[in-house]
């Protein structure tokens, strides 16, 4: 059973659940049952750099003693004695009406003096010096500000804003290597295949030589590498295939990759390849509003461009001495 807390992200959004534990390095929070605009999630491991506010519901205590430190020596030890019988007597102390709550606000008022320069330790050239340390840090947080603002590559999108804000909270799910630099576009924050299921892909295509018809970011293309001799990504868009290449290049393997800007449909009769992948653009969320289409033409016809594309490029990789 864990603690209740508020978790305030980065994002301006706020979670809840139970916080279980907090790794050694304090990088990372296990959570119970986070509830998240998207849904409620049974476990969950968040990262505290995406963390702005933890807010404990009520006081999270050790469930149990820690385990002896194996290379305390015996003054340590001697040490952890004393501090645990003080920690004893302020538990004595707080079972005095208002014990230690008075105690509590002595400290925070001596703290208070102490920053404000009242205090008789105080001394007006370390009270300059933390200023200025204060206003670089908060200068240099500015900057860093500013500098996540701005696209990392030419035709990258701000995904902050209010339509792909929820694809923004799951960019660790669409790219595990995304703070290294990695750059979508409008469309590729919601057309994209999240990773775990591009590397499934690739591992169930692995072959010679894949052809990615519609690469758009490079979600596919850039796993098929890590599993495929060669693959060639085509996509209509030239700025979009521009970010795949640039994604490819964070991943390492843009040198594995051949980007070929045009119309699949039309290249499709004079390419060959052993696998072609499929996965054309959904739509996006415009289609959340659009009217549900009928049953028969939600299925794959055997007509129309695409299919005719594929046939014959099907029937040219089947035939004898293509």
């Amino acid at each position: 059973m864990g603690a209740p807390v508020t978790l305030r992200m980065r994002e301006d959004t706020v979670c809840s659940g139970e916080l279980l534990a907090v790794d050694a390095d304090q990088t990372r929070l296990h959570i119970a049952r986070l509830a998240t605009p998207m849904g409620t999630y049974p476990h969950a491991t968040v990262r505290s750099g995406d963390v702005l506010c933890v807010e404990l519901d009520e006081q999270w205590r050790v469930a149990r003693a820690l385990p002896p430190d194996p290379f305390a020596t015996a003054a340590d030890a001697a040490a952890a004695a004393a501090e645990a019988t003080r920690r004893r007597g302020d538990g004595a102390a707080a079972a005095e009406p208002g014990g230690t709550l008075a105690e509590a606000k002595r400290a925070l008022a001596a703290d208070f003096e102490r920053q404000l320069g009242l205090s008789p330790q105080g001394d007006a050239e370390d009270d300059d010096a933390n200023t200025e340390a204060t206003t670089a840090e908060a200068a240099e947080e500015a900057a860093a500000e500013a500098a996540a603002k701005q696209p990392l590559v030419p035709g990258a999108w701000d995904p902050r804003r209010a339509e792909t804000q929820k694809y923004w909270v799951q960019r660790y799910m669409l790219f595990s290597r995304f703070d290294d630099g990695v750059a979508l576009d409008r469309e590729g924050w919601f057309s994209v295949t999240p990773e775990v299921m591009a590397a499934h892909l690739a591992h169930r295509c692995r072959c010679d030589l894949i052809v990615d018809a519609f690469a758009g970011v490079g979600g596919n293309a850039i796993q098929f590498a890590f599993t495929c001799e060669r693959v060639v990504a085509v996509d209509i868009d030239a700025e979009r295939l521009r970010l795949a290449k640039h994604n490819a290049t964070v991943y390492g393997v843009a040198d594995r990759i051949c980007f070929v800007h045009g119309d699949f449909l039309e290249l499709a009769p004079r390419m060959r390849a052993d696998v072609v992948f499929l996965s054309p653009p959904w739509g996006g969320p415009e289609c959340a509003a659009a009217l549900p289409c009928p049953a028969s033409d939600t299925r794959m016809r055997h007509t129309g461009p695409l299919a005719s594309a594929v046939h014959m490029h099907a029937h040219a990789l089947a035939s004898p001495g293509a």
